[in-house]
């Protein structure tokens, strides 16, 4: 029987090193049949564990012992246990090899190739899943750099390097992932993480001004995939230097990131700064303690964020962040193609008492050119966002740099504490040319939306089926379409200037003031609540001495008008009370004076209820916000007076308005 070790020499490629392949003397074995794919990393298990045991196989106690050995007459294979000491890496089988290292002009690398006594080479073969990265020597002592052990292992080949759980860390200054690699850890931080990282597969970042923790890189525009799974990058624990980034991702294509977070930098990612566009997947993305920007996408990249949490709800995270995502260019990009997209989705952004001061930011801009991008934040929370100190304030800015912002859209997001300070603080330099809002909910703390800070939006604006309880305020504009549909418990909702189009459905809202123009449609209000005022004296002087109660609501019409409809009970009257014409003003809506038939032309009021009053009763909308009672005498048709009420006379009406100013 051929001893295991003697079928392994002769007939097993070392897995994923494709720079030690040319060592093996026994022709091409590429493996095309799938199923040996997944039988070949078992069989090699089965031969580390039976190298332990053959009597023929010798074991080397750390790289300086193997690399005295000879291939020459020596063993088929030797097992490395360990790589400066026993035991400070993984036991490492290594194949021989008849061949000088391949790497390093024949000195090998330390971990995938070490070279023999005899000038010829020790081939490693390491699990399927990938190599350890302290194979090459990296000490997780938290204090020893690590980075040349990292570079090493990305330049060993197709393989995954691996990041083990420690207690201090895995120490580097700058470490650059190659496109096409592959870091994966097996444990990482949560997003709420503030006791340390023991226990997790994090990398400790030299603190350096201005500097790249990890970087993945792509300068020939690779479009190979690549991966970082479960990995925790950490900076500085106290404050972090100025531009120092944690992780930072520039040109290249379909990077798939996994479970990755992001601790204690002035900026705790970075997507660019590119200038032929980047692609990168990230599935649970968590940042804290970022002390000016939690992400900055630069450029024009294809980024999209599913799940994650931003912000250690207020574990020691910094009270005066700039922003949760600073949207800026810094080089000129070319004409690109487009739309690019950036999405953020899933995401918890809750940072510490002191939130943020703009919660998106567009800004900094000094490149021109480059793609139209789509801005989506959708299936979001937002909590604790407050603002502070002289940072820009709302949920979404822009300084003056920023000429357009393409398309932003918001899908159901909420939030639980308001939005202090407003939606928008666009700066007037600044289109926004498409806007969607839809399915949000918000705490009614300070929140509120005004457009008109903005000089011009565009042809395309939705808002639709949200919960807000603040005010909302919109100015439009002769190329701008607004489509309002289904919204509810709006305080009050404001609408002016000419309007390309203008759609106003379904909605509920507490108040509304609109002087909108242009092309406008408009049906199915909800009602909201009005107070009818009794006065008495003509022009509505006052109500004194009389005693009453009232209530109503007020609808918006599809034809541009409104419908009020009032209740009023009197129980009492005093001597020397006011005396007069009667009418009733509160109106929420104000009718208009122009057009045929206004104000109130061809709309009688029907007396539903009445007690004390005399028959063939009218009511007419003046030319604002008051309604008048009025009857028909042998003179003609008469305002009614207080001779035409007692203490018991209890009255509800309807009147319509034809067109709403």
């Amino acid at each position: 029987m051929l001893h295991p070790f003697f079928l392994l020499s002769q007939n097993y490629k070392p897995y994923g090193i494709a720079a030690a392949s040319s060592l093996l003397v026994n022709g091409d074995y590429k493996m095309r049949n799938r199923v040996y794919r997944y039988i070949l990393p078992v069989i090699t298990f089965l031969l580390i564990a039976t190298a332990a045991q053959a009597d023929n196989v010798q074991t080397a106690t750390n790289t300086a012992a193997l690399s005295a050995m000879s291939v020459s007459g020596g063993p088929p294979a030797v097992m490395r246990l360990g790589y400066a000491a026993a035991g400070d890496a993984p036991p490492l089988l290594y194949i021989a090899s008849s061949s000088p290292c391949s790497m390093n002009s024949g000195s090998g690398d330390g971990g995938a190739q070490v070279p023999s006594a005899d000038g010829k080479c020790w081939v490693a073969t390491f699990p399927a899943e990938g190599a350890d990265i302290r194979e090459w020597g990296a000490k997780a002592d938290g204090s020893t750099l690590a980075t040349s052990a990292f570079n090493a292992a990305f330049a060993a080949g197709n393989i995954c390097v691996l990041v083990p759980p420690s207690t201090n860390g895995f120490y580097v200054d700058a470490l650059t992932i190659p496109q096409g690699r592959c870091l994966r850890g097996s444990a990482t931080a949560p997003g709420n993480y503030n006791a340390g990282y023991a226990g997790t597969s994090w990398i400790k970042c030299v603190a350096v001004t201005n500097s790249t923790c990890v970087l993945s890189a792509a300068s020939d525009g690779s479009h190979s995939p690549g991966i970082i799974e479960r990995i925790t990058i950490v900076g500085s624990p106290s404050v972090p230097n100025s531009g120092a980034v944690g992780y930072q991702m520039t040109d290249g294509y379909n990077i798939t990131i996994r479970d990755l977070s992001v601790f204690n930098f002035d900026t705790c990612t970075k997507w660019g700064t590119t200038i032929a566009g980047i692609a990168a997947h990230v599935y649970n993305l968590n940042q804290g303690r970022c002390r000016t920007h939690y992400s900055v996408v630069d450029g024009f990249p294809e980024v999209y964020v599913y799940g994650g949490r931003w912000g250690m709800n207020n574990a020691g995270d910094f009270t005066n962040s700039d922003d949760f995502v600073l949207f800026t260019r810094t080089t000129a990009v070319g004409a690109g193609g487009g739309p690019n997209t950036v999405i953020l989705d899933g995401i918890q952004f809750n940072p510490g008492v002191g939130g943020v001061g703009c919660a998106f930011k567009w800004g900094g801009y000094t490149g021109s050119g480059g793609a139209q991008q789509v801005f989506k934040i959708t299936n979001s929370h937002v909590e604790y966002h407050t603002y502070t100190g002289s940072n820009a304030k709302g949920f979404f800015c822009s300084d003056n740099t920023v000429p357009t912002i393409r398309a932003l859209w918001i899908d159901n997001v909420d939030g639980d504490n308001g939005l202090t300070g407003g939606l928008f603080n666009f700066n007037s330099a600044t289109a926004l040319q498409e806007f969607h809002m839809k399915d949000t909910t918000w705490n009614c703390s300070g929140t509120s939306i005004d457009f008109s800070a903005s000089t011009s939006y565009g042809e395309a604006n939705f808002f639709t089926h949200n919960t807000w309880c603040g005010t909302v305020s919109w100015a439009g504009g002769s190329s701008t379409s607004l489509f309002l549909n289904q919204n509810t418990d709006i305080g009050k909702l404001t609408l002016s200037g000419t309007w390309g189009n203008l759609v106003n459905s379904d909605n509920m809202v507490g108040g509304l003031a609109d002087t909108a123009t242009g092309n406008i449609s408009a049906s199915g209000f909800g009602q909201i609540a009005w107070t009818p005022v009794v006065k008495f004296g003509g022009s509505g002087v006052s109500s004194t001495g009389w005693t009453y109660t009232s209530s109503g609501f007020a609808a918006r019409l599809p034809n541009g008008g409104f419908k009020l409809h009032g209740e009023i009970t009197f129980s009492a009257k005093a001597g020397g009370a006011a005396t007069g014409s009667f009418n009733v003003s509160g109106s929420p809506y104000l009718c208009s004076t122009s057009g045929v038939g206004d104000p109130g032309g061809g709309t009688p009021m029907v007396l539903l209820n009445m007690s004390g009053l005399v028959s063939s009763v009218q009511a007419q909308m003046l030319s604002d916000s008051t309604v008048v009672l009025t009857q028909y005498a042998s003179v003609g048709q008469v305002v009614l007076t207080d001779a035409n009420f007692t203490t018991s006379s209890q009255i509800q009406f309807d009147v319509e308005c034809n067109k709403a100013q």
